[in-house]
């Protein structure tokens, strides 16, 4: 199938500035792009009117949990509901953040395997849905935050890492520090050991996968720096020297402000627990000024927003990009976050992420500049998924 985006202008991706021009796809893939895409002979089996639009590849979300429903409770919610229905919810999810130009996912962890069935279904051509990057099960000690298979000692690591491969996961996701999931738990307070935290990376780098970790306090993250990670989620205590190691080892850091800003600021009228509210304040309290620093430092920085957590839709993304901004980081440089950046995070530079010859066409339009107001990337217009309109 043949289509030509004609007359938009052109946000690639790769920081460039922006160009009015046309875009033609041909069998999945980008063939032309730019001012010059009227070489491209034969006809079109579609062409798309894109004037004063603005094109962009398609949005890439590094932090996201199908399972969760976005609701007060949501991690309570997800350990009473059975897998069956875990995976259905999971099919709408899909369906609300492919509409919403999130053409790309990646997932942080279920109860079960059940996001893996779902990620293998959208390959499938079965139903509708956005790539899927999941780690199958998130590694928790016992009794630990959020939900996943429980792990105790290296040994435990080793078995429960490299279950998630043979499960098929394409990376490997561990929680080193406390959250926000029950009133008694100290969001800093660091879970696994260092040596824990070594081992279930090292089984990700032997596969040739990468590796994520949720931490807040400062312990925590230092040791996931240490021990290899390929990204700290949240991030939330990292301290000056951490953001150095986190340059020289090329660490990504995925800032994730949503659930925290929503909790914060909107929690009481939505009827969010008071412990929740007053973490999620200490938690913006404490994370801004050290992402503005991050921001100055030049740590690598990709987009993700706790999709389905408290009161955090998964398809919201303003937010997120508000938060940024506020931190720093220009609209471009959010919007390379959102893309670029992304994909090389989850190993698909060369797959996705800028729009450009020879890539996947995973394409969104939208209306209004968000070079001016980073807010109109919601304003979705258009979406491809590898050449297909959805």
């Amino acid at each position: 199938m043949k289509i030509k985006i004609q007359n938009g202008i052109i946000i690639d991706g790769t920081g460039r500035s922006p160009e009015e021009g046309d875009i033609v796809v041909a069998d999945g893939k980008i063939v032309e792009v730019g001012s010059k895409s009227g070489r491209f002979s034969g006809s079109f089996d579609q062409t798309i009117e894109a004037k004063d639009r603005y094109v962009l590849p398609g949005l890439i979300n590094c932090h996201v949990h199908f399972s969760l429903n976005a609701g007060l409770h949501p991690m309570n919610d997800m350990t009473k509901t059975d897998s069956y229905t875990l995976t259905i919810q999971g099919v709408l999810v899909a369906s609300r953040l492919i509409k919403n130009g999130f053409t790309t996912v990646r997932d942080m962890g279920s109860k079960h395997f059940e996001v893996l069935a779902l990620r293998n279904a959208i390959r499938q051509g079965i139903i509708p849905g956005p790539t899927i990057i999941s780690p199958g099960q998130a590694l928790l000690m016992t009794g630990g935050h959020f939900s996943g298979r429980e792990v105790d000692g290296v040994d435990a690591c080793l078995a429960g890492a490299r279950a998630q491969l043979q499960a098929g996961a394409d990376f490997i996701k561990v929680m080193a520090t406390g959250g926000l999931g029950k009133p008694d738990e100290i969001p800093g307070a660091q879970e696994l050991s260092f040596e824990e935290l070594r081992t279930c990376f090292d089984v990700a780098k032997r596969a040739g996968k990468t590796s994520a970790a949720h931490a807040h306090g400062l312990e925590g993250i230092k040791d996931i720096i240490r021990a290899g990670v390929t990204s700290v989620e949240h991030g939330t205590m990292m301290d000056e020297e951490a953001m150095d190691w986190m340059i020289q080892k090329g660490t990504y850091l995925v800032p994730t402000f949503a659930p925290y800003w929503l909790m914060a600021e909107e929690g009481k009228k939505k009827g969010v627990a008071d412990y929740m509210i007053e973490s999620s304040r200490w938690v913006m309290k404490e994370k801004m000024p050290r992402f503005q620093k991050a921001v100055k430092k030049g740590v690598r920085i990709a987009f993700g927003t706790d999709g389905g957590s408290p009161i955090n839709p998964h398809e919201n993304l303003e937010v997120e990009c508000r938060c940024m901004v506020e931190g720093g980081m220009t609209p471009m440089e959010v919007i390379s976050s959102l893309t670029q950046t992304a994909a090389h995070l989850l190993q698909l530079g060369d797959k996705v992420g800028t729009l450009e010859v020879g890539k996947k066409a995973d394409i969104i339009i939208i209306e209004g500049n968000p070079l001016e107001n980073i807010g109109h990337l919601k304003n979705i217009r258009g979406v491809l998924k590898e050449g297909k309109p959805i």
